[in-house]
């Protein structure tokens, strides 16, 4: 071991025999200062040389990409619904095969039925016949085509489009029970083994700076696990959808809600429900009640406030 004086004191002009003893095994051994003192300058040279290279390198960093921020949707965001197209289907139980031979007593039924309440002219009804039994149809049309009124062997439904407002609402409702009221008088024995109600509402948000794809990503966090870059696209817009079912009950329901093509903050909101024949919902109203109460939480779920009296 090299025992030396501490640098800090100036050492006295040494003579040309002075030097550092080491006490290594077997004799000791005088070392030469000024060897001493080149071989300590040497290595602290050293030492200063790597202190410098270090604080001069910089470790190589890797720019982050980071995707830009969209603003976080607040916890209820308000929204409107504009307009919506509404369905009504019927699957009878059993082939009304006389729509074949007294589609005429059919069509008398009907208008008997319906048009007290919304006129019809000769003009709105349509029959189709064919070589098939389920080709043969009897079609009356409302509302300058805006509802379309079908009959054919294994089912009755009613499409209306362009709907707006619980006025129309109430429009739609009357339309479909007159239409059953009319079946059921032309054939006493019609029964329905399964109902499908459907609606595609069309809204739009009201807040700035928010898109329907923010409120949807808010709601699954898509962004966690879907990239567009993955797929090969510039975006993605993800879409909500729930599915409910009750078999003690007999009713499923799913509700969707999607962007619109459209406009940014225009979205879709689409309800269907479908109840088989023993269903504790037996009317028409408790069918579309039950189905507004699920819509209800469903916006809500969502964190969207309607503004208008739709959906309903």
């Amino acid at each position: 071991m090299v025992w030396l004086a501490s640098p800090r004191k100036a050492l006295p002009n040494p003579s040309p025999t002075a030097g550092v003893v080491l006490r290594l095994p077997g004799r000791p051994f005088r070392l030469p200062l000024r060897v001493v003192r080149r071989r300590v300058s040497a290595r602290m040279t050293l030492l200063t040389r790597l202190w410098q290279a270090g604080n001069t390198l910089t470790p190589t960093r890797h720019p982050l990409k980071l995707s830009p921020m969209r603003p976080s949707p607040p916890s209820s965001t308000l929204c409107k619904f504009t307009s919506f197209n509404a369905s009504y289907e019927a699957s009878f139980a059993s082939p009304l095969f006389a729509i074949a031979t007294s589609n005429m007593a059919l069509i008398s039924s009907l208008f008997n039925a319906i048009s007290p309440r919304f006129p019809i002219r000769t003009t709105d009804i349509q029959v189709h016949g064919g070589h098939l039994v389920s080709d043969v149809r009897v079609r009356v049309s409302l509302f300058n085509g805006n509802a379309i009124l079908e009959t054919t062997a294994d089912k009755f439904s009613a499409q209306f489009t362009g709907a707006q407002g619980q006025q129309d609402v109430e429009i739609i409702k009357d339309c479909v029970s007159l239409a059953l009221d009319g079946l059921r008088s032309w054939n006493t024995e019609l029964k329905v083994r399964q109902e499908i109600l459907k609606a595609t509402f069309f809204g739009d948000l009201l807040q700035d700076n928010i898109t329907s794809t923010d409120v949807i990503n808010a709601c699954i966090n898509a962004n966690e696990r879907f990239t567009p870059e993955s797929y090969g696209a510039a975006s993605i817009h993800p879409a909500l959808r729930i599915e409910l079912e009750n078999p003690e009950e007999s009713w499923r329901v799913s509700l969707d809600l999607v962007r619109s093509w459209v406009a940014p903050k225009g979205f879709l909101l689409i309800a269907d429900a479908t109840f088989q024949d023993g269903t504790i919902y037996s009317t028409l109203q408790e069918k579309v009640d039950f189905i507004n109460k699920r819509i209800a939480r469903f916006l809500a779920d969502a964190g969207l406030t309607s503004s208008s009296d739709q959906p309903a």
